[in-house]
């Protein structure tokens, strides 16, 4: 009897809750956080400014640097634009974010989002606040794995599409010029 419950958690449990209720309250939870989020930056843009975006980009830079920085050494990344494309799947996939990575060249990566819960809020809303979100973080991500790394905005999500990113090595991109 023990053996058969053992292989039944092990091999249907994860199913279970990857395919059933736990997963869509995991996604109804970041929905509204990120609704939230949406509505508390239009309220601020609209109290103080776009003069207030300078302080959020500088905490969301701070955020990304202090929690790469942590993951980097917990789970031993590397400190190249491999170790950056693998901090991105850890810290992503946890907020419903989806997307197609290519490594395009020496020193350069494309990720092309193919879901994104926090531009679908932003969108919701018909606002972008992508730039003093997600890629201040991400920069500060990037900076903590190695500072020569950056993002390039390739394409800016819209109505119909999201972002495209690529991940640059600045000292590869900068001996080709």
């Amino acid at each position: 009897m023990m053996e058969a419950l053992e292989k039944f958690l092990s091999t249907k449990m994860p199913s279970v809750a990857a395919n059933g209720i736990c997963l869509k309250k995991h996604d109804e939870a970041i929905e509204i956080l990120f609704d939230g989020i949406t509505r508390w930056l239009m309220n601020l843009e609209k109290q103080f400014g776009a003069d207030c975006f300078k302080t959020i980009i500088d905490v969301q830079f701070q955020i990304g640097l202090e929690t790469a920085g942590q993951l980097k050494e917990k789970y031993r990344l590397r400190s190249n634009i491999d170790g950056a494309l693998d901090l991105m799947w850890l810290l992503i996939v946890p907020f419903g974010i989806r997307m197609k990575a290519l490594k395009i060249g020496e020193g350069r990566i494309r990720e092309e989002k193919t879901g994104c819960p926090i531009f679908d809020a932003f969108r919701k809303h018909g606002v972008d606040y992508c730039e003093q979100l997600c890629i201040s973080m991400g920069n500060g991500w990037l900076y903590a794995i190695d500072p020569n790394l950056r993002f390039e905005l390739v394409r800016r999500g819209s109505k119909d599409c999201y972002c495209i990113k690529d991940i640059v090595d600045t000292r590869i991109e900068q001996s080709r010029v």
